[in-house]
């Protein structure tokens, strides 16, 4: 059994705390007489770590699972744009991309709503996102086989924490660490052996991380 998707969490987990702790004291010795004035557009763009451990059910026997399963996607990209109507509510569009696993893919594409409580010099912020998943896979260690692209049902729900950097008039922030729980169904459609095509049904259950940069534009003053 392999530990190696826990061990780049752990990693990853350590170095989110490492520049978090260095912002927040680079943030607590800067002077500032004020809370900024909260922002009416938020843009993310960061890392993303996928972690995926879900089986796909072949179409021909229920209570069967086919041996290939989906892996977590160590290297991702993810970004999404918020738009505030005031201090608390906001919708927001989220594209996630998990291209290159060990013979899986995913693309995500959701919208939803947004809430947050912006603080001094950090905002918490939680949400709730419905879209569209483009799935490959899976990985087929046991021998030859493949799903091509697919689009399934995504669900995708979790929050985080932005930090404030004083820099460029306080337009420019950390997310420190953004945890979702994504959801995806997806229907590949009956196998078909001669094409060495999988075929199958799977609904997969994985926790995505992320972290990176946070762009503000306009204000709600």
């Amino acid at each position: 059994m392999s530990y190696r998707p826990f061990r780049h969490l752990g990693q990853f987990m350590l170095a989110a705390c490492a520049v978090s702790f260095g912002v927040i004291r680079m943030s607590a010795q800067s002077s500032l007489p004020q809370a900024p004035s909260p922002a009416r557009v938020d843009v993310f763009t960061g890392y993303s770590y996928y972690w995926l451990n879900s089986k796909i059910k072949t179409e021909y026997d229920d209570t069967q699972y086919y041996g290939g399963t989906f892996g977590s996607v160590v290297a991702g990209a993810m970004g999404s744009g918020a738009y505030f109507y005031n201090k608390l509510v906001g919708v927001e569009v989220n594209i996630t991309a998990n291209p290159n696993g060990k013979g899986d893919g995913f693309y995500g594409y959701y919208a939803g709503a947004i809430f947050h409580w912006q603080k001094r010099n950090y905002t918490p912020f939680v949400h709730g996102l419905v879209g569209g998943v483009r799935s490959v896979g899976p990985n087929n260690p046991g021998g030859p086989g493949y799903n091509p692209h697919e689009w399934g049902l995504g669900l995708m729900a979790g929050g985080g924490a932005d930090i404030q950097l004083p820099f460029f008039q306080h337009r420019l922030g950390w997310r420190l660490l953004e945890a979702d729980y994504r959801y995806n169904h997806t229907d590949f459609g009956p196998a078909i052996p001669a094409d060495y095509k999988i075929g199958g049904r799977t609904n997969m259950n994985g926790v995505e991380l992320s972290s990176g940069l946070l762009f503000h534009f306009g204000s709600l003053n």
